[in-house]
């Protein structure tokens, strides 16, 4: 903690800060920038690496701009005009590291020089450039005459510090628990059951994004991610992984019913004014588009005193079935006694769920493979080759074979529409995926599953990916284009649509962002590379 002095100090220095930048408000009012965009998370040194500037504003730039690659921190030097205070700094008066012409540069200034090359694309005019050869470990920025990057690294394993991130991220997300710097332990007293029946003893898991609700749509699938750093991550994390997994499942095994059935969640309230649980996609695939978030309130932590959050007892398959697949899954990896708590309930919310079927959904089928696979997995008798075959045929059924456009995505029964999800959005495939990785595919499906994976990839995901400069992955197709009077859809082939991101006319009336699709869609072609032994899948993202 700071001492008093530090703090005062911290205050003068920010006062003065401020003061310098006010003295200069015409540096906020130069001309529009543009902007040089690359991976922030780093790159490995054989991953392909791509560059791309994009003009902000009305600027007149050239053809082509020379580019270099230093250290970060460095800058190459340029003529400028100084003056007083700033005289004899080395820096630019008074932040404007772009600023003047280039003076003399010596190559040993930098570590690489290219083009970025202009280029018309479907989102406007854009410079480019592929600078995949430069393999150099380190951390570096890109300088351009206009323009400077955010440091980047290139080293032999980027993705670490996502792990780490990652595990620091979940930890802080913990309800319930004192997360020293983050949060004081809060919802000591959830919950409150909504169908009358009184407190239901539900603390602790994690919460949502940033948010305080405990979506069990979502916030289970920590559970698969902690997984796979289990499975792949460094050895020193495997204690903390478990520890975490310990944490979180509490709450999802006091959130199961005596008879097996799985509540929904804690937070979200009672239903937004004019939606019904019936209206299916959104309730099933992000429940919180049709909650009204009451309740989503600080209490006293003391169980039992009225003002409980409420748990909301409706029956969701996708929830039941998640539940299945994610005990099932993490009971292979934790202790003896976990391990059997964990299987006995996956066995619980299975027999459940087949009193209680779905409407055939393709949301739901998939998901039943997955929990179908992972009882298997873990040595359930309650599944067998028969079922698993029964589910793979169901999936394979709902892929679209057009031979015209794109094709190979996945739709719903009777290609009502395509399927589309903003969390899931890769669900069939990547249920077919680890059921190959499994090994439970049956001997006369496995080129069918193999050819569907690699129809949704090339023919749909990389063919579209074509369409922007970024190669950025679609959010979906459209059988049917909503509204297309007033938002745009690009052709797909046979009358269909496709769209980069979320059609932002919708019922729900909500534009979800883009990253829970693109990340869905990258750890699929990530997997399917791994599991097919494809490069050209593992390394196709190159921004």
């Amino acid at each position: 903690m700071d001492t008093p002095s530090d703090q005062t100090i911290m205050k003068k220095w920010s006062f003065l800060v401020i003061l310098l930048l006010c003295m200069d408000g015409a540096a906020f009012a130069q001309s529009p920038k543009p902007v040089l965009a690359t991976s922030q998370i780093g790159f490995m040194k054989s991953s392909p690496k791509m560059l791309t500037l994009t003009p902000e504003g009305v600027l007149t730039l050239p053809d082509s701009i020379p580019f270099y690659i230093h250290m970060a921190g460095m800058n190459l030097p340029r003529v400028k005009e100084k003056s007083g205070l700033w005289a004899k700094s080395p820096y630019p008066y008074p932040f404007e590291i772009s600023e003047g012409k280039y003076d003399k540069i010596d190559p040993s200034m930098y570590d690489y020089t290219g083009w970025l090359v202009k280029k018309e694309s479907r989102w406007g005019t854009i410079w480019q450039a592929d600078f995949s050869d430069f393999t150099k470990e380190g951390l570096f920025q890109v300088e351009t005459l206009y323009q400077f990057s955010l440091p980047f690294s290139i080293e032999s394993n980027p993705y670490e510090k996502l792990v780490r991130g990652y595990m620091i991220y979940i930890h802080s997300q913990r309800s319930g628990y004192d997360v020293y710097g983050v949060r004081e332990a809060e919802h000591l007293d959830d919950g409150r059951l909504d169908n009358g029946a009184g407190y239901h003893d539900a603390a602790g898991g994690w919460y949502n994004a940033g948010d305080l609700r405990k979506w069990m749509s979502l916030t289970q699938f920590n559970m698969e991610a902690l997984f796979h750093i289990f499975q792949f991550g460094p050895e020193l994390y495997r204690n903390a992984v478990v520890d975490e997994m310990q944490w979180g499942n509490l709450y999802f095994q006091n959130m199961i019913s005596d008879e097996g059935q799985v509540y929904e969640d804690i937070g979200g309230g009672d239903l937004r004014p004019g939606f019904e649980y019936s209206d299916g996609w959104w309730a099933e695939n992000h429940p919180g588009c049709i909650a009204n978030n009451a309740g989503n309130y600080f209490t006293d932590n003391i169980p039992n005193t009225g003002d409980e959050r409420t748990i909301r007892t409706s029956y969701n398959p996708f929830v039941q079935l998640a539940f299945v697949k994610n005990q099932a899954m993490i009971s292979t990896i934790l202790p003896a006694m976990d391990a059997a708590k964990c299987k006995y309930l996956a066995e619980k919310a299975w027999k459940y769920f087949e009193k209680h079927p779905h409407d055939n959904r393709t949301l739901f089928i998939s998901m039943q493979l997955e929990a179908a696979v992972e009882l298997a997995n873990a040595g359930s008798e309650l599944v067998n080759e028969q079922t698993i075959a029964d589910l793979i045929t169901l999936v394979l059924a709902r892929q679209d074979n057009g031979k015209e456009g794109l094709s190979h995505y996945f739709v719903e029964k009777d290609e009502e529409d395509a399927f589309r999800s903003v969390a899931f959005s890769c669900l069939p495939a990547t249920a077919l995926i680890r059921a190959w990785e499994l090994d439970v595919v049956p001997l006369n499906l496995k080129p069918q599953v193999k050819s569907a994976v690699a129809g949704y990839i090339d023919q749909f995901l990389l063919a579209d990916a074509k369409s922007n400069p970024y190669e950025l992955t679609p959010y979906g197709a459209f059988i049917k284009k909503p509204l297309a009077e007033y938002q745009l859809f690009r052709d797909a082939g046979r009358g269909r649509g496709v769209r980069t991101f979320i059609h932002p006319f919708n019922a729900q009336t909500m534009v979800h962002g883009t990253n829970g699709t693109v990340m869905n869609q990258a750890y699929l072609l990530a997997k399917a590379g791994f599991v097919f032994e494809n490069d050209l899948w593992k390394n196709t993202q190159k921004s």
